[in-house]
């Protein structure tokens, strides 16, 4: 039909009335989901009456207002002067697709351009990928000492902060909604939910709080989101937290006391998923699996997405690929890290066919050495260095004049004095395979240790310990 003229001004009646949206852009996803819901819905394998994600949608908004996410107000019950009123809208997805499927709604904001957000923390800490790593690597010692290594996955995250919001966010109904509830309907949101920028920070605080609390943790000296047991030996617990996952390495009495504060605190999640040989682990974007008593990291997707450079459009894929290949070095291939640093000084100006010709040389080798494979015999802690101030100041308590190292200097002496570092030993810097992380032209260490799985250390000094040390 040809378009009605457009006349000047607002249509009587409609002043402070929310925007009619004739159609919402979902995604290809959304949309092979809502084919889905009529496909199971017909076949009776979704038993639920009204059209496709209408009771999980009611169901989500009801339960926000049960726990006192938002209120619904009506629009004439508000100074709205100067406020920005949101939109909203339910993200709809068939859960369970390979089991028993079921209809799952959530309510997102559409806080997109919020300038607000400037003034308040919205950025909420996530594991470190060293924290990761450290994590993995140590499965193995703790498996074979009779741990457990689980995932836990909450549920509706943000929803279950206990703390409120501390600014005004006002939002027009999702459309699917607006004709269940009276015209002009706004919500009132006091609580985190998603899509408003500072959610995260909220549930972070909840949840951190829960686990030095209740649980009776520590966080680590570097990283918020590593925690460890205060209990002992017998309770003893590893905790990376990673937004919603958590990756759990502890003993079966500090996981039964776990289980129980987690009822108590009436946290939302699926069951935990426990490691085995028949189930591996994901976690922040990396798969675990316990194969023969050996454990694997490896990255899930970004593998299968390096490719070399060419020659057409090679500024912008030598971008693409570097961060590509930086990201998996941060998981799982340490090794690559200082080549892919140094392909991130060069701009585009300065790049030579040599330096694509190298960053297409590491591309390859970490294509096709993506796993990181960590043996299971237990071992006690051992820090080499080549670098003798350093072994001065840990192992013969010296003291360093570098104000960005006695923090760290610190932490490892006491981490020493306590027993938790066996050894501290000075080795010839030809023997260090962290020497390919700092230097343009290192020693073959690394290489070798890649190539034969073996190192060989030539130790130039070491502390004799008693018991007593």
């Amino acid at each position: 039909m040809p378009a009605l003229p457009r006349h000047r001004g607002r249509p009587r009646g409609s002043k402070n009335k929310p925007k009619a949206y004739a159609k919402v852009f979902i995604s290809k996803k959304e949309r092979d989901d809502l084919e889905l819901a009529v496909k199971l819905q017909r076949e009776d394998k979704i038993a639920t009456n009204g059209a496709p994600f209408e009771l999980s949608g009611k169901t989500e908004i009801d339960s926000l207002i049960a726990n006192g996410t938002f209120k619904i107000l009506h629009r004439a019950d508000m100074d709205l002067r100067g406020i920005r009123i949101f939109n909203s809208r339910l993200v709809n997805e068939i859960k369970g697709k390979n089991e028993i499927p079921y209809e799952k709604s959530r309510l997102v904001i559409q806080g997109y351009n919020d300038a607000g957000k400037n003034k308040i923390l919205t950025q909420a800490p996530t594991i470190q990928r060293a924290s990761q790593r450290l994590l993995v690597s140590l499965i193995p010692t703790l498996i074979e000492m009779g741990m457990v290594v689980e995932i836990w996955d909450i549920t509706q995250a943000y929803t279950q902060a206990k703390t409120k919001l501390e600014r005004l966010i006002i939002v027009n109904l999702p459309i699917e909604m607006q004709d269940k509830y009276p015209p002009d309907s706004l919500l009132l949101v006091e609580g985190p939910l998603y899509g408003i920028p500072e959610a995260g920070v909220h549930w972070f605080g909840t949840y951190q709080a829960h686990h030095l609390n209740k649980l009776n943790m520590e966080t680590s000296t570097y990283d918020p989101c590593l925690l460890i047991s205060k209990l002992g030996d017998d309770e003893f617990g590893l905790v990376g937290m990673q937004t919603d996952d958590t990756l759990l390495i502890y003993t079966e009495k500090f996981s039964r006391g776990e289980q129980a504060v987690l009822q108590e605190a009436s946290f939302k999640a699926k069951p935990k998923t426990r490691l085995s040989e028949t189930k591996p682990l994901e976690f922040n974007d990396a798969r675990i699996t316990l194969q023969n008593g050996i454990v694997n990291l490896q990255q899930k997707g970004q593998a299968a997405r390096i490719q070399p450079v060419g020659i057409e459009e090679r500024a912008q894929k030598y971008i693409e690929q570097r961060a590509r290949g930086a990201y998996l070095a941060s998981i799982c291939q340490p090794e690559a890290a200082y080549d892919l640093a140094v392909a991130t000084q060069l701009q585009e100006k300065d790049r030579s066919d040599s330096d694509y010709e190298a960053l297409n040389k590491r591309l390859i080798y970490t294509a096709k050495m993506i796993t990181s494979r960590l043996d299971l015999p237990a071992m006690p802690v051992i820090i080499c260095t080549d670098s003798f101030s350093l072994y001065e100041c840990l192992g013969k308590l010296g003291t360093t004049k570098e104000k960005r190292l006695m923090i760290d200097i610190m932490a490892l002496r006491q981490s020493y004095e306590k027993h938790e570092i066996h050894e501290i030993r000075w080795i010839h810097g030809d023997d260090n395979p962290a020497d390919a992380f700092t230097k343009s032209s290192p020693n073959k260490a690394l290489r070798d240790l890649v190539d034969s799985n073996k190192l060989t250390v030539r130790v130039e000094g070491f502390v004799e310990r008693t018991g007593s040390d």
